[in-house]
Formats: C-alpha cells, structure tokens, sequence
C-alpha cells in the first residue's frame, strides 16, 4: 500500500464540484486564484477562489478558504463581499462570490495615480458602511487596502477578500496584513487587534486615494513597519493642497498610532464623514435633481 499523498494540482480543473466551469484568472494571492467562472446549470458569470492543499500545508491553504467563506457569510452588507458557494474538492477548497464588473481601486489607480477628493470620500463612505456590518458580526477584515476595494456596475465599493478576518480579541493575533496599511498593532509581536485596526488602514488607503501613493512608505518592509509605529503622520495636504481641512485632520487621526486616538469604531468614522464641509453641497443637486424630475414628471401627467 502506498501512504504518499496524490500528487497535488498545478493548475485546477476546468470544473470545479461539477457545477463552476473555470475561465481566465483575474487575481492570485498568497494561498489562492480567483477565475471568471459560470455556473453549468443557472448559466451564471460568478468569480470563483480556489487553493488547493499540498503535501508541506497539511491542507491549510484549503481550510483557510473554508474559513473565509464562514466570515463572509456572517456579514450581509451591499458594500461587503457576499458569498454564493463554498465546498471541499479534491486536494482543495474553493468559494464562489458575485462576479463585478468594475476592478478594484488599485488597478485605477494604477491608470489615473490619485482619485477625486469627492470620488475618494464617496469609496470611503462605503467602505466605512461596510466596515460596520463586519465589526458587528464580530470580524476584523484586517486587509483594507485599495487592492480588495472592488468597484460594481454602478461604481460603488464592495469590500473583498475575507482571507485574514478573525474574531478580535484574539491573543496573539497573527503578524500578516498588507504592508503600507497594516496598523502598528497588527504587526506587532502579541499585539491586541481589534476593530480600530482596520479604521487605521481605512486612512492609509484614504491617503493613497489622494496622494497617489500609500502614507510612510520606506525602503523596504521593515521601514514600513517601523515607520507606521513610530514616524509622525504625514499630511495629505503636503501631496495634494487642494484636499480640506477637514478631510486631512480625519485621516490623520484615522491613522493614529494609538488606537485610541482613532475613532471609537466605524459608525463615528461615517459620522466624521458625513459631517466634512462641503458634503452637502455634494448631495444638493442630486436631491434637486430628483425633485425637478418628479415635478415634470406629474406636471406632464
């Protein structure tokens, strides 16, 4: 009898549980692929991630996909990720979610360097709602970055990529994240994470929305780290003088190294947001809009 375990996969198969039929790949993280699939039966577009376990993880790329779909069916927000499907298939796991249109907020960067000061607050005001039905499903996303900012038919944002979600509180929480919008206590050795953590990278990504690159970048990854806990915030308004006031003063203390120096959690982040100058004024004509048509519209009949 041969104890060796089968040979993993390099590359999946174009079915996938016998319903998901595998097209091109359109992203690929540390353990899995994301692909354009369809669904053989409701002939449905879906996006579908795969990981596959491996001799050397004990199937701990598999189970971590396993995992992340359980978070993201805790959470039910339009802004946040939902989750269609999840299983075990040979040798891995895979999860299906709704396939958008749209790219992500770093793929635009990367065409237009730095969004609108009104195009970066709207993003923010999502992922801030969104933020808010996670944290009250007991998570921590701890992976806000532009890359996982998803944008739908409509151009609003939808928070992906559940891979590293926990449950706050855990002691010691595990030194992973993004650099550049990981908050010092994540990257900490036993630090205490807990909802804060992701309003801090909320104002990184914030800030790389306007600046066109992400705050306390430093040569390297260890400068990045040592800079986001000690080095004083830098001033979006230094790389983009036409952002306001208030706009600058709530990144920077959405980027507080003390998190309590952060808003107290993402509902006051929202309300911070909603009460920057000018943001009335944004909303007016579309209200006005709205009525005028409504006016003509009963005029007419």
């Amino acid at each position: 009898m041969n104890d060796a375990m089968p040979d993993v996969p390099t590359a999946p198969p174009v079915l996938v549980d016998g319903r998901y039929r595998l097209g091109r790949r359109i992203g690929r993280g540390g353990c899995a692929s994301v692909y354009v699939a369809e669904h053989r039966i409701l002939h449905r577009p879906v996006a579908v991630k795969v990981a596959w376990a491996s001799p050397d993880d004990d199937a701990t790329q598999a189970e971590r996909i396993i995992e992340e779909a359980r978070c993201m069916a805790m959470v039910s927000h339009r802004h946040a990720m939902p989750v269609l499907d999840a299983g075990r298939i040979e040798h891995g796991a895979f999860l299906a979610m709704p396939l958008l249109g749209g790219g992500c907020l770093e793929r635009r960067l990367e065409r237009c360097r730095r969004a609108t000061v009104r195009e970066a607050r709207q993003w923010m005001t999502q992922l801030a709602m969104a933020l808010a039905g996670i944290h009250d499903a007991g998570l921590v996303h701890a992976d806000i970055k532009p890359g996982n900012l998803l944008l739908d038919g409509s151009g609003a944002v939808v928070l992906a990529d559940f891979g590293l979600a926990r449950t706050p509180g855990i002691w010691p929480w595990p030194r992973c994240g993004s650099i550049g919008y990981m908050a010092p206590e994540q990257s900490a050795d036993g630090g205490l994470v807990d909802p804060r953590a992701d309003l801090y990278a909320m104002g990184c990504t914030w800030f790389h929305l306007l600046a066109g690159e992400a705050p306390l970048c430093g040569a390297g990854a260890a400068d990045a780290v040592l800079a986001h806990g000690h080095d004083p915030r830098p001033d979006v308004r230094e790389l983009r003088p036409e952002v306001d006031d208030g706009t600058a003063a709530l990144i920077a203390q959405l980027m507080a190294i003390d998190p309590a120096g952060r808003p107290a959690c993402a509902r006051s982040a929202l309300a911070a947001i909603h009460a920057l100058p000018g943001l009335e004024a944004e909303r007016a004509p579309c209200i006005t809009d709205r009525i005028l048509r409504l006016c003509r519209s009963r005029r007419s009949a």
